[in-house]
């Protein structure tokens, strides 16, 4: 059976990865056309790679109406291909102001279309509903509380776990055994008093320029402690010390260890994303940041007044699970405040603890990609 997939950004080619090796494990002759990474190259080869999810992860209203003309240009080739290719089904992992457009195409030619990872329509622009029931066969959601909304809708929706739990626990047991060497080999030492750290500042250019920089005023308010930063490979490093060239020297940037610096932390400050939910399942008492552009803020705000969270696992609690600071609130001194109140024993970081026995109660068991798949 032919499978054509589409995800956009870094989270997505995890996912798709997970759900590739599902597929091919109950059906051996799968055939795969993707839009993804790295991690998905490994199980469907490079030479079906149709572009990576890093030449269109487009953040933001400002970002993407610079580029709009790329993005017009994508949405053409990727019609182009699937007609060309003409699989069984086209699979799409959230990405939806892209995916929506091409699921609209993908039935206009009597292809299926499956949808895993739905865009929370819920929380925002609930007008996407609409195309949902139109133009995509079956959901697979990774929010239990999504089910009973979609089926609201009248549309044929699944629940089999959440992906991200797969992620944690497969990432738990490949830096087990490295992790006291990983927290020997660390260069900067925390004074008395400090702690350790860990600073997920995001993984597009875009996240770095609006949320590092608070990131460093904010462990040069903390000399004591030590601060690892969370980088990725595929962000060259100017991109980082350009930002860190102004820090008193108690941040160390570490790529393609994000695992191993949260396992070695006694805190962490995350950008908002999946990592929140990510840190929440590792049990890192964690604070959420986020800036953006003004206007995507402005324009932001208009669209998703009906939710007051941005963080996944407030959402689903529908409650303040995690303490959030967003646009005008990411300030050192709010932010020091909040992480030192789920880093220090008190009620605070008891109840944080209490609640992510709980998250991971309601993320559920291991395997949903297999179950997916199948």
């Amino acid at each position: 059976m032919k499978y054509y997939i589409i995800v956009g950004e870094a989270s997505g080619d995890v996912h798709g990865a997970k759900l590739m090796k599902g597929i091919k494990d109950n059906d051996p002759q799968a055939e795969f056309r993707f839009w993804g990474g790295d991690r998905m190259v490994e199980h469907g080869g490079v030479e079906n790679l149709v572009h990576h999810y890093r030449e269109q992860a487009f953040m933001g209203a400002v970002e993407v109406i610079q580029h709009l003309g790329t993005i017009k240009k994508r949405l053409k080739e990727c019609k182009e291909d699937i007609k060309n290719y003409n699989p069984e089904v086209v699979i799409l992992i959230d990405y939806s102001g892209f995916n929506l457009k091409i699921a609209k195409y993908v039935k206009s030619i009597d292809i299926k279309v499956f949808y895993y990872i739905l865009p929370k329509v819920w929380a925002w622009n609930e007008s996407r509903i609409g195309k949902l029931k139109k133009y995509v066969d079956e959901l697979f959601v990774i929010l239990s509380f999504e089910v009973d909304y979609f089926k609201k809708h009248d549309l044929k929706v699944h629940y089999l776990g959440n992906p991200i739990v797969d992620e944690v626990e497969d990432k738990k047991r490949v830096v087990r055994d490295t992790l006291d060497e990983f927290k020997k080999n660390i260069n900067i030492q925390k004074k008395e008093g400090g702690y350790t750290i860990a600073l997920l500042a995001g993984s597009r250019k875009q996240e770095i320029y609006y949320n590092l920089p608070f990131m460093v005023k904010l462990a040069n308010s903390m000399p004591e402690s030590r601060f690892l930063l969370a980088g990725v490979s595929w962000l060259e490093r100017e991109q980082y010390e350009k930002y860190l060239s102004k820090s008193i020297g108690n941040i160390e940037l570490l790529t393609d260890k994000t695992y191993e610096i949260l396992l070695s932390s006694d805190g962490a400050v995350v950008t908002s994303g999946t990592a929140t939910l990510e840190t929440a399942l590792l049990g890192i008492p964690e604070v959420v940041v986020y800036k953006c552009a003004s206007i995507t803020y402005f324009l932001g705000s208009f669209i998703i007044r009906k939710i007051h969270y941005i963080s996944l696992s407030n959402l689903m609690f529908k409650r303040i699970c995690i303490d959030e600071f967003i646009q005008s609130r990411v300030k050192p001194h709010l932010v020091r405040k909040g992480l030192l109140n789920v880093i220090e024993e008190g009620e605070r970081r008891k109840k944080l603890l209490e609640d992510y026995k709980l998250l991971s109660e309601m993320a559920g068991k291991e395997g949903s990609s297999e179950r997916v798949a199948k």
